[in-house]
């Protein structure tokens, strides 16, 4: 016996289907398909789970918050091989990006066009003012003293 605070164990819940729309037609006509085969509360269950989970990965994706992956793996869990497929997909996408890129670049070293590498800024040079007088031959190291000290200012 439930009480107020207890949810039912199992709960029943019925929606319509218009055969005037062609997608909910296509649906009316699987649920017979389904219901012979014993799929049809599983298909139903799943399609909500799907659909909750990824509108939720959705929302968070706009708003930039949250963990969508962690909705997206429903989607995983239901469908790995589909999962599988659009990763290979877009990994493939990205390998033909880059082999396209490589290509471009071996043309342009083949025909001696290369892009000229990028310059680096340099940094500045001091300048020094070097005076040199002419000493006689016992002065040689006193000029030379007299030069670094001249190199310190």
């Amino acid at each position: 016996m439930n009480t107020k605070t207890e949810s039912p164990k199992r709960q029943m819940h019925r929606f319509w289907l218009s055969n005037r729309k062609p997608e909910e037609a296509a649906v009316n006509d699987m649920i017979p398909v389904l219901k012979r085969e014993r799929r049809f509360a599983k298909a139903v269950r799943d399609g909500l789970r799907l659909v909750i989970a990824l509108t939720e990965a959705e929302r968070q994706i706009q708003a930039g918050v949250g963990q969508p992956q962690v909705y997206i793996q429903v989607l995983r869990l239901l469908f790995p091989n589909v999962v599988r497929l659009i990763e290979q997909s877009a990994a493939n996408q990205e390998l033909l990006a880059m082999r396209a890129q490589l290509e471009t670049m071996s043309a342009q070293i083949a025909s001696g066009s290369t892009p000229a590498p990028v310059s680096k800024p340099r940094a500045a040079v001091p300048t020094v003012d070097l005076v040199v007088n002419k000493a006689g031959a016992g002065n040689t190291a006193a000029n030379l003293l007299n030069s670094f000290k001249m190199l310190a200012k």
